[in-house]
């Protein structure tokens, strides 16, 4: 089971890669720059692409990396920010603990998509293949594919 979320994770990861393009700031639609600039007016350092029939904006606020995943019309349709792991919930804590005991956490992002969050977390170990894994908020793994197709 574990590994073939993995292998999911890496075919979305892949897809959305061969199918994004990066895009001057002057050529993304002013809706969605504008829908953008008023959710994060501090935003820095924006990188945009298209994927599939998203466009991705990666930027800092601070020193904190965000991502926001925005539709043609402007609609917010995921966001992500690095966070500490500490600030990841006990419950996605204990799923890890208990199920991968051989990894530690090496990264952790939060993501609120459809007014929930989940969050997902980049798994080191020493002896084995890094794992990135996608929770929701009260711990549960969901599968890797979760978020490919953004209007759930």
């Amino acid at each position: 089971m574990k590994s073939t979320i993995l292998a999911i994770i890496i075919v979305c990861e892949m897809t959305l890669i061969a199918c994004s393009q990066e895009i001057p700031a002057h050529k993304i639609p002013s809706v969605v720059s504008n829908t953008l600039h008023v959710k994060f007016p501090g935003a820095e350092k924006i990188e945009w692409e298209k994927k599939n029939k998203f466009y991705e904006a990666e930027f800092f606020i601070g020193r904190k990396e965000h991502t926001a995943y925005l539709d043609a019309s402007g609609r917010m349709m995921l966001y992500k920010i690095d966070i500490p792991i500490p600030e990841l919930p006990e419950s996605v804590v204990k799923t890890i603990s208990e199920n991968y005991k051989d990894f530690e956490i090496d990264d952790a992002e939060k993501i609120e998509h459809n007014n929930q969050v989940f969050y997902e977390t980049e798994l080191d170990s020493k002896t084995k293949s890094s794992i990135k894994l996608i929770f929701s908020n009260e711990g549960k793994i969901l599968p890797g594919d979760y978020f490919i197709n953004l209007t759930k």
